[in-house]
Order: C-alpha cells, then structure tokens, then sequence
C-alpha cells in the first residue's frame, strides 16, 4: 500500500499509540515498520497470534514481557574478538534475564499456538547470567571475586594503600606548621600533601600539581616514593586482569552468539505480540473475522484516534450484491470520518491489530486506495480538482477485485453538473472492475443514481432537524440531506437570502430534497418509537429482576432456618461424643482386662458406639441441608417439594423418568421440571436412632489411603481415628498400611502400640524403617 494513503488514513498515528505498549526499543521499531499485509493466510496468523498474546495477558493479569534492551551491538562487538566493557555484558545479562523471567511467566499462563511456541524456543543461558553477574557488579565496577588473581591485587592495593596514608599521617602530625591543610590527597594516582609554597625547600618531593591561588602545592614526599610506585604498578597490575576477565566473560558470549540472537529475535517479535495483545486490551478491541466474501459488515466502530468519550459508533455494512457505499449527509456532519474508520480498520485488521467495535467481518485486501482531503500542488501547478484527477486516474489503473477504494467529495472542484456525471462514471468503473469502493458526495444527482441502479447503496449521516446540529451517525439505507439552507439560516444568513436561494434551485432537485427529509422525519419518528420500546422492555425486565429477587430472599430466610436446625441438632451431636469418649474408656478398660473374651467384646461395643455416632451425625447433616438434591430413588407421587431456580413450592405428581423429568401441581398450575431443580421443601428433624434393634444406614466404603496421620491427637482422640481406619481399610482389603503418630514424647505411639496389640484386625505391628518415617510411624499388617 501506498505510503501517502497510510498517511491519509493516519495509519502511523495507529502505530504510535501501538508503540507505547511495548517494553523495549527492538520491540518499538518493530511496531512502527508493521506494515498491513495482503495475504489471508498471513493476516490470519497475525490476528491468532494477538489472541493467543490477549489470552495470556487475561491469565497473567497484563504483559508477562520483561523489558530489556538492544544487545545487538555489544554481541558483535564480543563475537568479533574485542573487548566488551561493564555496560556491554550488563546489557546482555539483562538480556538473559529478561528471556529466563519472560519465558517463565508465558508458561505459567499457559499458553498456545505460536506464543507458547516461541516461548518454548527462547533458550535460557543461566550459566553466563550467573557468571557475568558474579563478575561484573555496576557499569563502573568489577567484583573482587571476578578471579582470584583480581582478589590478590586488590588485597595488596589496600595493603599499600594502609601502608601510605600511615607514613602520611605522621608526616602531616610532624610537619603541620609547613602544611596549608592537614589533609592528605591525590594528584595523577599518586599520593600527596598540600604545602604552603613558601615551605616548600622544607619538604623534601616533587611537586605535582599546584592550587588556583598558587599558594598550595601538592608534593609528594620521597618518602613514600617507592609504596607510590609499588601502589601505581598494582593498580595496572589491577587493569591487566579486569581486562583479562572481560576478555573471558566476551568469549563465553562469544562462544553462546547464536542462542543470544536468537533469543533477542524471540523476545523482539514477542514483544510486537503482546503490544497488539495490550492494545486490544486498552481499547476494548475485538478479533475481525475474515469475509470469505467481499462483504464488509463492521458493528459499533469507534474511530481509535477519537476521544473514546466523544465518538460516536458508526455501523458500516457494504459489498456482496453493493459493492459500492455512497455517503451523503451535511458538513462537518462525519462522512469523511465514517471513510477513514473503514479504510483504517481495514489496514489494522491486516496488521494482526483487534478492531475497536463490537463485531466486525472483513475480507483482506490487496490494496486500498484512497483521495481525501485537499490535494492542491502549487509546485505542478495543479488545481484542486486537477490533483484530484490526477490520485483517480492512477487508482482507477490499479483498481480491481480485491481492493478497496475510498473517495471524499468526488466531482467536487468543478462545474456541479460536470462534476456529478464524472463522479458517477467513476464509480461505475470501478464496480465494473470487481472492488469495493467508498464515496463521499453532494450531489443529488448521485443520490438519486445510487437509490435507482443495482449495485449501489445510500448511506446518510443523520441530522437533528430540531437542534439543526449533525449527530455523526452513519445510517445505511438511509439518504442523507445536506441541508444547506437550514445550517446557514442557523449560523445567522437572513431569511430573504435563504428565501432567494431556494427560488433558484430547480424544482426538481428541490423536490428530491424535501423527499429526503420528509424520509428523514419519518425515519427520526420510527426510531423515537424504537426507543420507547426499549425503555417498555427494560422497564418489564427491572420488574422481573425485582421479582426474582423476592423469591431469593424467601429461599435465603428458609435456608437460615434450616441452618439454625442444623446448628441445634449439631449441638445434640456434642452430647453423643460424650458417649464415644464413655465407649473409648471402656476401650481401655478392654484393653487391661485379663481375658481376650472380655477385652474383644468392650473393643467391639466402643467401635459400634463410635459408628452409630457418625452415622448419626450424617443424618443429622444430611436431613438438615435444605439445598440437597433429591435422591431419586426416594420421591414419591404427593411429596411436598422446592423448585430452586424460583422458589415455588409444589406436589409431585408423577415419578420421574429416565432423564429426571417429572411433573408437578403449584397451586392450580400443572408444571415441568427436572429432578435437578428440586429441594425438600421443609425440613425433617432426625428422629433419635434406637440404642438396639434398629435400623442402620448402610454407608459405601470410601478409597481408603494407605496412611493415617494422627499427630497432634490425644491417644484417646488417636485411638477412636485408628479404629474406623482400619475397619476401612480392612473393607477396602489393604493388607499393609501405616500409622503416622510422630516421635514427639513418645506416648502417643506407646498407647497406640499397646491398644493395637490386641487390635482383632492387626495380624502384626512394626515400626517404621529407614526411608518410611522410623520411630514415628507404625507399620500395620491387617488380617
């Protein structure tokens, strides 16, 4: 596509604002040199790609990129041999980082397609990360660490340092009255003291340097001559190894160049990704879907360059049996914008960017062309209407199936007559030649073509006749009036120039005007009456809201009561526990007494004691649970049931059937529903089960694990756990299984070995070995 129509279309100011999401510089470039393809293939895998960055986004909460920078120089500059400095190996560091932390939070989200392909390609170097970063602290400084050569210099540079600032020291104590400042300091890496010049035959040293006033001078004395030159050869000592130790850490990217780039190429092409994926985001974008016709069908579009709280949606549908769009309406009323939407929707879609709008169908294009706005040339010594010419005749050459053509005010410039006729003639070209195109117009000669001729269709921007201000609605169908008359009388022309502008139009074409805005009237009443409707309806759905709302406040009330019953008979559970820890002691007086006989028949009555508890207990929870499902097994023809999505209360009249549908009696009304949506509709109290002779529920045995953790029990506590377990367990036919009681101060594993010795399913006990938990665990063989 033609840079000037990009332009035209301000398809850079799109990528500008594109750009702003991004998280580093190879990623901005990137963006600003997107370019709309023409490939479906290619679009389509663009658009995936942005939704599968969208989605990511959605799970990670925004972009998972971490920001880095362009190493690209300073990799070459290591691959070539040279030697890198700190920032050049910070830079890739950064970089390294910045793959390893990307690729890790991509993966957590989840990702699919090509985003969780180029995720996986990214190859972390941890070892060089780790490496530079152990060596290199700041742009400006290297770790002692680096070698241990570099650690040894150092060690003797501050050995020297000491040794020199002491001799200083005592000199500057002995010597003060020939010093201007009792300070020591240096001048060209070596150490001096400032001396008043006219002592300066007393100090014996050479001078380095001397104060602006010239009344100092920096000498240094002879006696520290040699730790100064022993300091100053360790410190180029110290120089040679930092770039000893660059020139490894450049080879060690040097010999890793290919995984770097590539990761550089990764993280660059993602970072384009994800920007369209956060810019989706920010303007409430939605996915296009391709046309596989020509059809161009774009719901509630919002020009993304416009102030989102001053756009006004405009709905665009063209093409198929309508290749051709004609857009009428008044100045400044948004006939231009409505062209521009389309053309710039177009060029982002084909650059994989999400659409501001509620739903939107495109085909791709092979090029979009475009004439808009004033293309006078001083310099070729074109007119208006010449330079306009001149853009026609060039899309007219190129113009053809699969393009797209945009075009403001044709004909304008010249003769009307001429220039409606022309305008005419041009679009009929290019329907002829298989595109779609867009135009823009006055005339009512075009209108009236357009509303009489196959192919082409009306669209009008719509006009407040009351206020006399346009709305920047595109109606399609609709024939817009340019209402000339009415927006100069509103801007203060007297009345007797409109009156004698209107006796020199033609009666027909006046004719033809005061039909469009008669159609407008009308079209402007049917959509009061369209409103009105709506208000009726939301009116009607407010009242239905507050209805069901009723309904789950009674349900609400009914479900507290039942939890009130539940609390009650919870707290009758509390007195039953009371007889489990009575059924444990005599557990323990089993235990001790002297005949098995005796000991078996008191371990079997705690274990019973124990089960009618819990058994209890699930009754008690499963009766007082309002919301339960209804077993299907126990609904009878008569029962007094609880539709849960309303509320209602009604009788079962029928059983259900193989689906669960049943049929039911509210009040007078015979009703449908599913065995799903029923509740009990009033609660049952528990009935207190009989100590002897009664009938139990007979529970299904659960998958039992191979483990039980008792820690932190009572050996009572313990004691009444391991007996239901290994009931299970023995029912689940598990042959071996361990029992966690934890080392701790040991009497919880001496109660519980004692009272399993006798256990009659526990054929042999051992403690833990080696890797199974020791002393603290207890393995058990069951019978």
């Amino acid at each position: 596509m033609e840079q000037r129509v990009l332009q035209t279309l301000e398809y850079d100011k799109i990528l500008t604002r594109l750009a702003a999401h991004t998280v580093s510089g190879p990623g901005r470039e990137a963006v600003l040199s997107t370019r709309p393809l023409s490939e479906p293939y290619g679009v389509e895998q663009l658009l995936s790609e942005t939704q599968e960055a969208y989605d990511v986004c959605v799970n990670h909460g925004g972009n998972p990129l971490e920001g880095f920078q362009d190493a690209t120089d300073s990799l070459f500059l290591c691959a070539s041999g040279g030697l890198p400095s700190f920032a050049d190996l910070l830079a890739i560091r950064r970089l390294l980082e910045s793959a390893r932390i990307s690729q890790g939070r991509i993966g957590a989200a989840d990702p699919q397609g090509t985003v969780r392909n180029l995720s996986l390609s990214i190859r972390p170097l941890r070892h060089l990360e780790e490496e530079i970063g152990r060596c290199i602290l700041s742009e400006e400084e290297m770790a002692d660490t680096a070698s241990a050569e570099l650690a040894s210099i150092r060690r003797r540079i501050r050995s020297a340092n000491e040794r020199i600032r002491s001799r200083l020291t005592d000199m500057i104590a002995n010597n003060k009255t020939y010093l201007q400042d009792a300070i020591v300091t240096m001048r060209n890496g070596r150490y001096v003291v400032p001396v008043r010049v006219e002592h300066m035959a007393s100090v014996r040293g050479f001078v380095h340097d001397r104060s602006n006033t010239g009344a100092t001078a920096f000498v240094e004395p002879v006696a520290i001559l040699e730790a100064n030159n022993e300091l100053r050869e360790l410190q180029l000592m110290e120089k040679n190894e930092m770039e000893r130790v660059l020139f490894y850490l450049g080879g060690l990217v040097s010999n890793s160049q290919g995984e770097i780039q590539g990761n550089l190429d990764i993280l660059t092409r993602l970072d384009a990704i994800f920007a369209r994926a956060r810019y989706a985001q920010v303007t409430d974008g939605v996915r296009p879907l391709r046309s596989e016709s020509d059809e161009v069908e774009i719901q509630a579009a919002r020009h993304p360059l416009i102030d989102p709280k001053a756009v006004v949606p405009i709905h665009v549908r063209f093409g198929g049996s309508n290749p051709c769009m004609v857009i009428t309406g008044p100045n400044t009323g948004g006939k231009t914008v409505s062209l521009k939407t389309t053309g710039l929707f177009a060029m982002m879609a084909q650059s994989g960017m999400f659409l501001p709008c509620t739903a939107a169908k495109l085909p791709v294009f092979s090029n979009i062309f475009a004439d808009i706005g004033d293309e006078q040339s001083i310099e070729q010594s074109l007119s208006t209407f010449s330079s306009h010419m001149v853009n026609i005749i060039g899309i007219l050459e190129q113009a053809g199936p699969g393009t797209l053509t945009l075009l403001d005010e044709l004909g304008a410039g010249t003769d009307p007559v001429e220039g409606a006729a022309l305008a005419i003639a041009v679009m009929e070209t290019l329907v002829a030649r298989g595109g779609l195109c867009i135009c823009t117009t006055h005339y009512s000669e075009v209108k009236s073509f357009a509303m009489t001729h196959p192919g082409f269709l009306n669209a009008g921007m719509e006009f407040d006749l009351a206020s006399l201000r346009p709305t920047y609605r595109l109606i399609v169908g609709h024939v817009g009036s340019s209402n000339a008359f009415e927006i100069s009388q509103r801007l203060g022309m007297e009345q007797s120039v409109i009156d004698l502008a209107r006796s020199h139009v033609a009666k027909e074409a006046m004719a033809f005007e005061n039909a469009i805005r008669k159609a407008e009237e009308l079209w402007v009443e049917a959509e009061r009456e369209r409103d009105q409707a709506l208000i009726d309806g939301e009116r009607t759905r407010q009242e239905a809201k507050r209805e069901r709302e009723k309904i789950q406040r009674q349900a609400d009330e009914e479900l507290k009561r039942a939890k009130g019953m539940l609390d009650k008979a919870l707290s009758e559970l509390e007195q039953a526990r009371q007889v489990a820890r009575e059924a444990i002691e005599a557990a323990q007086t089993a235990a001790r007494a002297e005949r098995s006989r005796e000991r078996e028949q008191a371990l079997h009555h705690a274990r019973s004691a124990v089960r009618e508890i819990q058994e209890t207990r699930e009754a008690i929870v499963e009766q007082a649970d309002p919301d339960r499902p209804l077993d299907p097994k126990t609904v009878q023809v008569g029962q007094q049931v609880r539709l849960k999505s309303t509320g209602i209360s009604a009788v079962v009249l029928t059983l259900p059937d193989a689906r669960g549908d049943l049929t039911l009696q509210a009040g007078i009304m015979k009703i449908g529903a599913n065995l799903s949506d029923l509740r009990m509709d009033i609660p049952v109290q528990p009935k207190k089960k009989p100590k002897k002779g009664g009938s139990r529920v007979q529970r299904g045995v659960a998958a039992v694990k191979m483990e039980l953790d008792v820690r932190g029990r009572t050996v009572e506590e313990a004691m009444l756990e391991v007996d239901q377990y290994i009931d299970n367990a023995v029912l689940s036919g598990l042959h071996e299984v361990n029992i966690i009681h934890g080392k701790g101060t040991g009497a919880l594993r001496q109660g519980l070995r004692q009272y399993l010795l006798h256990h009659p399913h526990v054929k042999s006990q051992r403690p833990g070995g080696y890797g199974e938990g020791e002393d603290g665990v207890t393995v058990l063989t069951l019978k």
